[in-house]
């Protein structure tokens, strides 16, 4: 759902169930060490499942990666905050690769 919202909007083809170091992250944001956690009640809220995010944690961190987490509610707000701005975001990332290319 997550990774649909985002090539929707923005037309970037996330990389679904990325593997690092035996663990399985929802999403990876391609050509960046950026990973993408949705986090929901069910899978996520038992013991168990609450250490093995602090290890997912631990193991993007010291790979270089930042990890996002977000709730699966979250995840529904994002996509109506986005289309509400969507123009703005545009904008953004235009300034944003503008000052890259300064910046080189």
């Amino acid at each position: 759902m997550f990774g649909d919202i985002i090539n929707e909007l923005f037309g970037v083809m996330l990389i679904s169930q990325f593997w690092l170091e035996g663990k399985c992250y929802d999403y990876k944001i391609p050509n960046k060490n950026i990973l993408i956690e949705c986090d929901g009640k069910h899978w996520h809220s038992s013991p168990e499942a609450i250490e093995n995010d602090k290890i997912k944690n631990e193991i993007a961190q010291r790979n270089g990666y930042v990890l996002y987490r977000f709730a699966i509610n979250e995840v529904k707000e994002v996509k109506l905050v986005i289309e509400k701005n969507k123009e703005l975001l545009r904008e953004i990332m235009e300034i944003e690769k503008l000052q890259k290319k300064y910046d080189e």
